[in-house]
């Protein structure tokens, strides 16, 4: 049995941003991270917009580039997302894969599909993308996690064969979804003699109702009434770790008691970097929770 791991998720500053102000955005999370001594590791997406041809936009600095600075400054593993579909071929990929691990030095990804399945796009496919990564380097190679996604179970089968070590959830404001997706998961490892792969559980701290709208959009789903709770008054800071932490448990407690042995690790998302401090208080309250749950 071990401890989950704790992974802390941080959004690259616009790539509008000089020289000088990404350093600052990179001095002062290592500033804060370094009053916590529970995350294993930093978590780095890419946001890309798509247009209704599915041609990106990406608003933020580059992901490597970004992940290369927190890794020298904070001393810690970073992971990079990469949307792998919209490289320009396999060889675009290549040439993206062979920068991120030769220049900036990284060693752990996320690789991540196309927003609208009916679109035909470029890159490789996740599964493509993962049997490549590990064939050149041998990489560590994660992927993402959508409960209410029809056939979640499979896409996740189909990605562990093909060499996906963990994912990460959606943003969670429920475990319900998630529950029946992992145990179908864990049955169909079972049939096909594969391990399962860790899951990262994320969550994050919304401070108002401009915060919700905006996790709403990147694909978290709340119920009317958590929804309500959350905008009824008081912090909702705290009412959102509350939250996580039962939603955590109630994930937690399932598997044990399902005899379902899949490893769950925590992942804190930092959204948006002025609610840096109460992410990390969530990462604080969420490692004692962790403390005491384990496989």
């Amino acid at each position: 049995m071990k401890v989950p791991r704790m992974m802390f998720e941080v959004v690259p500053p616009s790539k509008f941003s000089s020289e000088e102000a990404m350093e600052k955005v990179v001095a002062d999370l290592a500033d804060g991270l370094s009053t916590v001594d529970c995350i294993d590791a930093l978590n780095v997406p890419e946001v890309v917009d798509e247009n209704r041809h599915g041609s990106p936009y990406y608003r933020n600095l580059d992901v490597c580039r970004f992940a290369e600075g927190l890794r020298k400054k904070t001393g810690l593993n970073v992971i990079a997302n990469k949307v792998v579909v919209q490289c320009r071929g396999r060889q675009g990929f290549l040439d993206w894969l062979d920068s991120a691990v030769k220049v900036h030095g990284l060693t752990d990804f996320v690789f991540v599909g196309g927003n609208y399945a009916d679109n035909i796009y470029p890159g490789p496919s996740v599964a493509e993308a993962t049997e490549m990564a590990l064939e050149r380097f041998g990489l560590s190679v994660g992927g993402i996690l959508i409960p209410s996604r029809l056939d979640e179970s499979e896409r996740l089968l189909r990605k562990t064969l093909s060499g996906t070590s963990f994912f990460t959830t959606q943003i969670l404001f429920s475990a319900n979804p998630l529950k029946s997706v992992l145990s179908s998961y864990y049955s169909k490892c079972v049939e096909n003699s594969a391990k399962p792969a860790e899951v990262f559980l994320s969550f994050s701290v919304p401070s108002n109702a401009h915060h919700l709208e905006f996790m709403k959009w990147l694909g978290a789903e709340l119920t009317p009434k958590v929804e309500e709770t959350l905008l009824s008054g008081g912090s909702m800071a705290q009412k959102s770790i509350d939250l996580a932490r039962s939603v955590w448990l109630d994930a937690f407690n399932y598997l044990q008691d399902s005899s379902v042995p899949i490893q769950l690790g925590l992942n804190v998302e930092a959204v948006f970097l002025r609610n840096l401090d109460a992410a990390l208080e969530m990462a604080r309250q969420l490692s004692a929770a962790r403390a005491r749950n384990r496989f």
